[in-house]
């Protein structure tokens, strides 16, 4: 049994609050009732507004007259009751319920569609359960500072310096996070530590979550570990998350202990996201060789041939911070 919170039963919390919304609603409107009994008697009118008209279509006769004036007592009674609140200082609106999502006023859709609250709920509990909820709090585009990266042409590689690389690379991550969810986009960051890596892949995510879409953002080894265990029956968990969210970020390849089982689950992995046409975005601090020596050509031809790859080069930006600024590494 997996311990991941399905969105059905985030689901259920939310129309759960919904009812919890309308309760303490109706309580605040009964105890106005008790203060103001005349409030009482206008909102009871007005109620049954719906099944005095159908009384009066039944009766038969000058209906449109009857309506008219039912109408008509209606705007008065409205009035009255606008008066009989602002008297006391009471807003008019003190009864409605105060739902979280204006969009779903908290039932979980949005037409028949889940709504991106939940979406947004859903992704928060993963990323918090795996550890990665302050990473995407604060690791965004507007935070990421292009600054640390060299302007210098002696550092240039092949004519392009570190700063002029990494505009790019934002540019392309920029364009990449409003695709994915309608497209299917793929990007494989390549580059040492502490070059943004990290920091790019959560920026793209934060705004595909924000979009309303599934994201799952974990490491190599924990992805590949839990197919593993399931495969050998040490556990069971929900290992078609990694499948079927809109984007999969895969964090760290190469960092996972490389086995013929973590293997073969990658390229399963990734030969069913891209059937489905699901986005994903791998992260590696290895070289093309190493990514040559550590996987199989099925699987490196699929990541040099199917996804765009963005080189990330200059100096560890933690250890820059270090020097620049007196702030720690890490």
């Amino acid at each position: 049994m997996t311990n991941d919170k399905t969105v059905s039963e985030l689901i259920g919390e939310t129309a759960a609050h919904r009812d919890r919304a309308i309760a303490e609603a109706e309580e605040k409107k009964r105890a106005m009732w008790a203060r103001i009994p005349r409030l009482a008697e206008v909102d009871g009118v007005l109620a049954r507004t719906g099944s005095r008209i159908m009384a009066a279509a039944a009766a038969g006769g000058d209906v449109a007259a009857r309506v008219s004036e039912i109408e008509r007592e209606n705007e008065r009674l409205l009035a009255e009751r606008a008066q009989l609140l602002a008297s006391r200082g009471v807003a008019e609106d003190f009864d409605k319920p105060q739902f979280d999502c204006a969009v779903c006023g908290d039932t979980g859709y949005d037409g028949s569609r889940v709504c991106a609250c939940v979406r947004r709920k859903h992704n928060a509990y993963l990323y918090n359960k795996s550890g990665l909820g302050k990473v995407l709090a604060g690791q965004s585009f507007d935070t990421f500072e292009l600054s640390y990266y060299s302007t210098a042409a002696s550092r240039a590689v092949n004519g392009v310096t570190e700063r002029e690389n990494m505009q790019a690379i934002v540019v392309r991550c920029k364009a990449a996070a409003k695709q994915i969810g309608p497209k299917c986009v793929n990007l494989l960051l390549m580059g040492g530590t502490g070059l943004g890596k990290t920091h790019l892949s959560s920026a793209v995510a934060k705004e595909v979550i924000n979009a309303g879409y599934a994201v799952i953002y974990d490491s190599a080894q924990n992805i590949f570990g839990e197919y593993e265990d399931n495969h050998f029956g040490r556990a069971r968990t929900d290992v078609k998350r990694f499948e079927n969210a809109d984007l999969l970020i895969i964090d760290d390849l190469g960092a996972e202990f490389v086995s013929s089982f973590s293997v073969a689950a990658f390229y399963n992995l990734l030969n069913c996201r891209t059937l489905n046409g699901r986005s994903t975005i791998v992260s590696t601090n290895l070289s093309p060789k190493e990514l040559n020596r550590n996987y199989q050509e099925r699987i490196t031809s699929r990541l040099f041939g199917e996804f765009t790859v963005l080189h990330f080069f200059g100096r560890d930006v933690r250890m820059l911070r270090v020097e620049m600024k007196g702030e720690p590494a890490g």
